[in-house]
Formats: structure tokens, sequence, C-alpha cells
């Protein structure tokens, strides 16, 4: 239980952290957008939507989980030990997205 609760308040601080790097500059965004779409169809250079920065809730869930799941896949294969159970994968899914909307109110 004290891993979980210390692990959801760091996700926090990385869902703030992410969101304030994301709103400076979003040019892993952009370079995704540039291979996977055509050119008709990329980011205008004005928009400053990224990952989850500007994104709904359902992109923003679905952008953070992926990203939880590659590194929990990495870190399986790295570390032998089963540190990456279903519950520390919620909290820290969860605390991110909260993390996300609490830089929202902090930095407008």
């Amino acid at each position: 239980m004290t891993l979980e609760l210390i692990i959801f308040i760091a996700s926090i601080l990385f869902g703030v952290i992410l969101y304030w790097r994301e709103s400076n500059g979003n040019k892993l965004y952009r370079l995704f957008d540039r291979i996977l779409n055509s050119k008709t169809l990329q980011m205008k250079p004005e928009d400053k939507k990224g990952f989850v920065y500007q994104q709904t809730l359902p992109l923003r869930i679905v952008f953070i989980t992926f990203f939880f799941l590659i590194v929990i896949v990495i870190v399986r294969f790295l570390i032998p030990v089963d540190l990456a159970t279903i519950s520390l994968f919620a909290s820290m899914i969860v605390g991110t997205v909260l993390g996300t909307y609490l830089a929202t109110f902090i930095f407008k």
C-alpha cells in the first residue's frame, strides 16, 4: 500500500512535468505527425497540440496508458523482479492523468 501511494504521488508530479514540457514545445508529437500524416493533413505551425497538452480525456488516457505499457515491458525485461503489478499500473495512469489536469489549473 505504501509503494502504491508513493508511486501515485510521483505520477501526479510526472503528469505536471509532462504537461508543462508539452505546453512549452511539442516536438515529439510533431515528429509523429510528420511521419504518420500526409502533407495536407499535418499540423499547422501555430497548432500547439501535443500528446497530453490540449487533448481530450480519452486520448490522454490512451497516450498515457500506451507510454506506461512500453515502460513496463522494458522494466520487465531489464529487471526480473515482479514490480509491475496491475494496481501499480492503474495508480500510475490515474495519477498521471490527475497530474495533467492539476497542471492545467496551475499553469493557466
